[in-house]
């Protein structure tokens, strides 16, 4: 699809290396599509992209919400999660008649926040979250804690 060109945006939630260093093999494909990263991509990653052949525009969204095109929008949570990585982009869709798609990405900034913000900063139809698609890090790096259940449950 990358080759045919019928992908032409990559949106890189975090610099996380399962995130991030596969990025070559779509260069691969074709060298000039869009690529949107959240802001504070250290300068060896930035030159990671270069490196990896990357000829299309590269935008840098800023913390907060940004919109790439009616009812397409990522926002970027400043966020410190291990790696020196301070910063994570969720992409939002608003999918008509329906509600709201989210996809998380690892949602490091965790599902309250997430949720929140979907509440607080966004517009969407039916004023109903559609679906969520992504990782939820909850408990990442400990036996699981029968104090999430309640909050596993409401997600249903």
């Amino acid at each position: 699809m990358l080759e045919s060109g019928e992908i032409d945006t990559l949106i890189m939630t975090h610099e996380h290396f399962d995130h991030f260093w596969g990025f070559p093999v779509s260069t691969k494909y074709n060298p000039n599509f869009k690529v949107i990263i959240p802001e504070g991509f250290y300068e060896e990653r930035l030159q990671y992209i270069k490196d990896s052949g990357h000829t299309g525009e590269l935008i840098v969204a800023k913390n907060g919400l940004y919109e790439i095109e009616p009812d397409f929008a990522t926002y970027v949570f400043a966020v410190p999660i291990i790696c020196r990585v301070f910063w994570e982009q969720s992409l939002y869709v608003n999918v008509q008649d329906k509600g709201l798609v989210s996809i998380t990405g690892c949602c490091h900034q965790g599902i309250i926040k997430f949720a929140n913000t979907v509440y607080t900063e966004l517009k969407y139809d039916n004023d109903k979250m559609y679906g969520i698609y992504g990782g939820l890090h909850i408990s990442p790096f400990e036996d699981w804690d029968p104090k999430y259940d309640d909050l596993v449950i409401s997600l249903g």
